[in-house]
């Protein structure tokens, strides 16, 4: 498939900078959002919206199903969220939640598939959906990439399974992966069915 980015309500949206960015806002998604056969390095999907960059996201859920089923291509990263496949610069996401199940062998997480760029602001957000992956599967984000310096998580929680019934690297409760920002006032359900798992995976 060649399709990059794909969302329930939005493939990819972005402002010109942070003194203009777009919003979107009270918005919802009970969709599934699946792409096959993905052969595109850095595909994006989410149940809101695919990418983002200096955009506002506000009181937004996705109870959709969100799904990389199948790779087209191997050796190629992908991206899947609940809410925001992938991030860039300066996007700030309140008050939203997911309750859909989340799934990309490469990247998935209960909120965002990969937080990448900049001054990203997460706060105030919740997952209660499976996310599954075999590499970098997190509660709340995927991956945080090094390119996120100065991104910020807080007051945020997860209670959704992460990999039930699949092996993978990388898993953790809150973040499959972090490798830069600040997080703080994070929480996880400790669950009877993975009372071992790690809050942070990498």
């Amino acid at each position: 498939n060649r399709v990059q980015y794909a969302g329930g309500l939005i493939g990819y949206i972005y402002g010109k900078n942070d003194g203009q960015r777009p919003s979107v806002q009270d918005c919802h998604n009970e969709a599934s959002v699946t792409v096959r056969e993905v052969r595109i390095s850095s595909s994006a999907i989410g149940g809101i919206a695919g990418r983002a960059e200096f955009t506002w996201f506000r009181n937004c859920s996705n109870t959709g199903t969100v799904s990389f089923p199948t790779e087209g291509k191997g050796g190629i990263h992908y991206y899947a969220g609940g809410l925001i496949g992938s991030t860039g610069l300066s996007i700030s996401l309140r008050r939203s939640y997911n309750s859909g199940s989340v799934q990309a062998d490469s990247s998935a997480g209960g909120l965002v598939g990969k937080l990448a760029g900049s001054g990203a602001k997460v706060t105030s957000c919740y997952n209660s959906g499976e996310v599954k992956s075999k590499r970098y599967a997190g509660g709340l984000v995927g991956r945080i990439g090094s390119e996120a310096a100065g991104s910020q998580v807080s007051w945020c929680y997860n209670c959704g399974p992460i990999n039930l019934n699949i092996n993978g690297r990388y898993m953790g409760a809150i973040f499959g992966g972090m490798e830069a920002g600040d997080y703080e006032n994070l929480f996880a359900l400790k669950r009877t069915d993975q009372p071992d798992r790690a809050m942070v995976g990498y």
